[in-house]
Parts: C-alpha cells; structure tokens; sequence
C-alpha cells in the first residue's frame, strides 16, 4: 500500500473523495443526513412541504458557477442556489444526491463511474456548505432509480400520492410537456400549465416567479410544479417562502416515459425535449387539445 493509500497505518485516503479518512470517519453511518425514496416521498406528502432538489448539475453551478447544456453560466442564479443551499426557509426540503452517502460510507466502490470521478474532482466544493445537522430528501426521487428496492410501478403510485386530487400548476420548458402522452397526472384536479423558455429558462426568472404568482391566487389549496432545470431549484424556495407549495420535478415525466416504453435512457422521447440526450432538442409541435388548453402563459 503505497502513500498516498495509508499513513502510518492509521489514516486511509479515500479514493472516491481524496479526503483523508481515520479509522473512526470509516464508521458505518453516512456523514450527510440524506432521506431514502420512501422517507422523502412519505414526508413530503405527510407535511405538504416543498421541495429545491440540488443535483450535480445544480451543485456545480453553486461551486463554480459553471454552464450547464440547457442553462447558460449566471451569476446571480449561483448566487440563489448558494443562498438557499445554505439558508432554506421553513416549510422547504432541500435534497441531495443520495450517493453523497455511499461517499461518505467509504462505499465508492459501487458507485457508478460518473460518480466515482465526480467526487474525486468535487466532493470538497460540492460539500463543504452543506449542514450536517440538516435532513436533505432524495434529489433522485425523480430519477426512477432501480436499485432502490422498489419497482417502478411502486415509485410512480408513491410520487402521484403527492398531487392527487390538488390544482396543478405546473411551470415547465416550452416543450417539456409534463404528463402529455402518459398518466402521470391523472389523478389530479385541474392542470393549469405555464410555460418558460427551454433552455437558460433563469433569463426570464422574474416573469416566471410573478406570473406563478398571479396563477396561484385564484387556486384552492395549488400545488406547483416545476420541471426548468436549476432554475425550478430557485423558484421551488421562493414560492415556499411566499405560502405556496412547490416541487423541483426535474426528469421524473421523461423518465416515467423511459419505464414505460423501456427504451435506452440515450434514446429522445419522441414530442418531449430531452436535454441529457443527442438530438434531444428537435421537437415538434404539440397539437394535443388538452395540453394546449391548459396553457395559461407562454414565457419564453
């Protein structure tokens, strides 16, 4: 074992992180509070909190204000997640990747190889304004993920538990179309949809934040649904502190869409922009009644 793997015997390096590590940080429990599947979808629906879901896009953002592929470089979007990573207000879940753990457990091992070089480039930036004395939910709630031990009919029924029989407003990318062509949304009341741009959707922050708002105020007991990269992140919070409950969705309805038709996650759905895939981003238009319909504010 050469150096750079054991010091004097005691202290071991952490091949996924580069932390130094002593026989007591090598401990069984994880070093960051992270909520499985079950707990945060269960705690969710039980306090009717909501939710800013930081993944490893959102945390390099946060970090080094990096562009993302569908969100240009901003300042004052890194700003916002850094404030709100660091000072969430009441009622809002803030998640995490729950890999943080396996990191964290010396586990690195079974992390997948994205992850494994991921923490070995970031691990410190990513972490080091996260509070240890924080409950953090899943940020992969929405991901679909088979290795948590359930199915995916199982995490589906879980999710829509969340919106069922509420007023959906869902704020969403132009052509994301959140529930067109599946039944993730039909257990709900009413949809009322706002659209935003596809892509850097934080260019039109203010126009977004204001329009929800006025959206909301004729709505009994609204759920808010956000699917617009790190920008849902942001606006997730300050709907939070202005009394509405919002959820960061991310990639949970292209990824019901993959479960359902079991094609490659590197394949586009076909009418929905796919931001994580080639050629993801030539859709078509939708000439779905009902979607169009329910658009109640175009924001591009």
């Amino acid at each position: 074992m050469t150096i750079l793997e054991k010091i004097n015997g005691k202290f071991e390096i952490d091949k996924c992180t580069s932390r130094i590590l002593s026989p007591r940080q090598r401990k069984k429990s994880p070093e960051f509070n992270i909520l499985s599947f079950k707990e945060t979808v269960e705690r969710i629906i039980e306090t009717q909190c909501s939710v800013s879901r930081y993944g490893d896009g959102e945390l390099m953002m946060a970090a080094y204000g990096s562009s993302l592929r569908f969100q240009r470089a901003d300042k004052k979007l890194q700003a916002r997640l850094n404030e709100i990573l660091i000072n969430p207000c009441e009622g809002l879940m803030l998640c995490l990747p729950n890999r943080l753990n396996q990191a964290s457990l010396k586990e690195s091992e079974h992390l997948p190889e994205f992850w494994k070089q991921s923490f070995r480039e970031h691990y410190y930036a990513w972490t080091r304004k996260i509070d240890k004395n924080i409950v953090y939910g899943d940020t992969n709630i929405t991901r679909l993920i088979p290795d948590y031990g359930l199915s995916n009919t199982e995490m589906i029924t879980m999710l829509k538990e969340i919106w069922s029989q509420r007023n959906v407003v869902i704020v969403e990318g132009a052509s994301t179309r959140m529930g067109i062509g599946n039944d993730l949304l039909d257990n709900v009341t009413e949809v009322t949809r706002i659209l935003g741009p596809t892509e850097s959707a934080f260019d039109r922050y203010d126009d977004l934040l204001h329009h929800t708002k006025e959206t909301i105020k004729n709505k009994k007991n609204p759920l808010v649904l956000v699917a617009l990269g790190p920008t849902a992140t942001v606006l997730a919070a300050d709907l939070c502190a202005a009394g509405c409950q919002a959820i960061d969705l991310g990639h949970l309805d292209i990824s019901y869409e993959y479960s359902l038709t079991n094609q490659s996650r590197t394949t586009p759905i076909k009418g929905k922009y796919t931001n994580e895939v080639v050629g993801g981003d030539g859709v078509e238009v939708c000439e779905d009644e009902d979607y169009n319909i329910q658009i109640a504010a175009r924001i591009y």
